[in-house]
């Protein structure tokens, strides 16, 4: 069985989890002397968004020096990614990689950069659980009652993810892959909404 942490305990797990990752570098005394431009592949107000605005306060606190979000969805975060790899490798600039970007190598073939070669991993910052949802007054109870509706109605179900690429786009398509049945994947620039 799985065990929940409540969102406060979780939140406390992640600055825990960050701080602790950057005291492990010894910066020069004079750095962070300028804002830190911190890129996400995702759009503003989904959970990745939410999560890297949270712990950024906090290390913002830290050091003393301001992150500055720049939201750049895209499939498999070339822009934020492009982004990053075109400023100076002087810890100024950071991007949020989680796991889709890390294996879209694998599937588009002409990305400019190459997530396990081009870039060096700082700490980890959350970890979050992929949840298939339906409207609490659907007809679907279970989720042998959703894939039999689907097997008996093909292309009439709609599953939404965000970002093609993303962990959770891969997991709607491999879901409907192993299930056997045939629904429209759509994938969303953010999962606010």
């Amino acid at each position: 069985m799985i065990k929940y942490l409540s969102k406060a305990r979780a939140l406390q797990w992640i600055v825990f989890f960050v701080l602790t990752g950057l005291g492990q570098y010894s910066w020069a005394q004079n750095y962070p002397n300028k804002p830190i431009r911190f890129f996400l592949p995702n759009g503003p107000g989904g959970i990745g968004d939410l999560t890297a605005r949270i712990v950024s306060q906090k290390v913002s606190e830290k050091i003393g020096q301001q992150i500055v979000i720049e939201n750049r969805p895209s499939a498999a975060g070339v822009q934020a990614f492009s982004s990053v790899l075109q400023a100076p490798a002087d810890g100024y600039t950071l991007a949020l990689i989680g796991n889709g970007a890390s294996i879209s190598h694998t599937f588009i073939k002409k990305l400019p950069f190459n997530v396990l070669k081009d870039f060096e991993a700082v700490n980890a910052m959350a970890k979050f659980s992929l949840v298939l949802l339906v409207n609490q007054n659907s007809k679907f109870s279970t989720l042998k009652d959703l894939i039999e509706y689907a097997k008996n109605n093909p292309n009439q179900l709609n599953l939404g993810a965000i970002n093609i690429g993303s962990t959770q786009n891969l997991g709607a398509e491999l879901f409907v892959q192993m299930a056997g049945i045939q629904a429209q994947v759509v994938p969303f620039n953010s999962s606010a909404g």
